[in-house]
């Protein structure tokens, strides 16, 4: 398959191409019974899906084909007659001509794409900023939306995806071969080993904070795109090198940080102290964020038990030790080393396929 030229494409506002619904009740995943319709609420999993329930006269059933948009932006394509969430929490993109599975896919790709960094705790995603989105996708000679384009290129994708998988599972395999043993790791507590304390952040608002030609990183309240929400021309207020985590979305706003950035409110920074202070490396913390978020995540924090720094302080977690018994930091860079080579050698071989 080719790669995507953009050449042949056009701007597209939403409300030129969808009628935007919200759900007209209060849909409680705890108070229904199970069923067989998806009820839609916020998340990044599952395809926004936190249960499924039985029918209800008295709420809007939206009919498969639409496009889901929760208030941080998170994009699903929805192949079933689904119900959703009130309060404004999901947006439903209705198509205002039918389309197939295929271009649904297409779309919802493009549209993630374009906003998912956009929208997170402090700038939700109502339905009238969604609808001023403005989108490219492929157009035909006389510059209409190109549904066949957009439906072979999905097909095409699925058709390789057989090839890729066997890729990923000889890699996933080695890795299985390689399981941590941690029966003698050491158990650290994460406030012994870091000061942890909100980034320094500018008092401005996005719009006097973040510049389209910007060079500074500005970490948010985000999930996605390693926490960056945008860049600006301000001088950094954070050096590089350190861990950092949202205290007001899930803990998988847990991200490293390798350059300077501008910090943001709610926006946690990991600083080292102690005996190991000048020891962490960009290859140790990588290791410590993998094992931390899966920590975090299994404790299951999100948007409502949020994941705060006195909860990341009394947190323990299990990392490899050396005969002395102090923090194995060879074992963590080479580790991380070996792990970046598989992914490089990976990803090669795909570009062999997708190209």
């Amino acid at each position: 398959m080719n790669n995507i030229s953009l050449s042949e494409w056009k701007d597209f506002k939403i409300k030129e191409l969808f009628n935007i619904r919200l759900a007209n009740s209060d849909l409680q995943a705890p108070k229904l019974k199970d069923g067989e319709f998806p009820l839609i609420s916020s998340g990044k999993t599952n395809n926004g899906i936190c249960k499924y329930i039985e029918f209800q006269k008295d709420s809007m059933l939206f009919q498969k084909g639409c496009i889901t948009v929760d208030m941080f932006g998170k994009v699903f394509y929805q192949p079933k007659d689904f119900y959703a969430v009130g309060h404004g929490r999901v947006n439903i993109l209705v198509p205002k001509v039918t389309i197939c599975e295929e271009v649904g896919i297409f779309i919802t790709t493009v549209l993630e794409k374009h906003i998912a960094a956009k929208y997170y705790f402090s700038n939700m995603c109502s339905s009238k900023m969604l609808s001023e989105e403005t989108i490219q996708l492929p157009v035909n000679e006389i510059s209409e939306l190109d549904f066949d384009y957009m439906k072979n290129y999905i097909r095409d994708l699925k058709n390789n995806v057989i090839s890729i998988m066997k890729i990923l599972r000889c890699t996933i395999d080695i890795q299985n071969n390689q399981k941590f043993n941690t029966s003698k790791w050491g158990v650290f507590m994460l406030g012994d080993l870091f000061d942890i304390h909100p980034t320094s952040a500018y008092k401005l608002t996005n719009r006097n904070l973040i510049n389209e030609d910007g060079k500074i990183p500005v970490v948010v309240n985000s999930s996605f795109n390693n926490g960056i929400g945008g860049y600006t021309n301000l001088p950094a207020t954070e050096k590089g090198n350190i861990i950092t985590f949202s205290d007001t979305t899930s803990a998988d706003a847990i991200f490293y940080q390798p350059n300077p950035f501008v910090g943001y409110p709610h926006v946690q920074g990991m600083y080292p102290i102690g005996k190991y202070k000048e020891k962490w490396t960009q290859e140790s913390l990588l290791f410590l964020v993998s094992i931390f978020r899966n920590r975090a995540i299994s404790s299951n924090y999100d948007y409502v038990n949020k994941f705060t720094r006195e909860s990341a302080k009394d947190m323990l977690i299990k990392l490899p030790i050396d005969d002395l018994g102090n923090l194995d930091f060879v074992y963590m860079e080479n580790y991380i080393e070996e792990q970046k080579s598989k992914v490089i050698s990976t990803m090669s071989n795909l570009n062999l396929i997708i190209q």
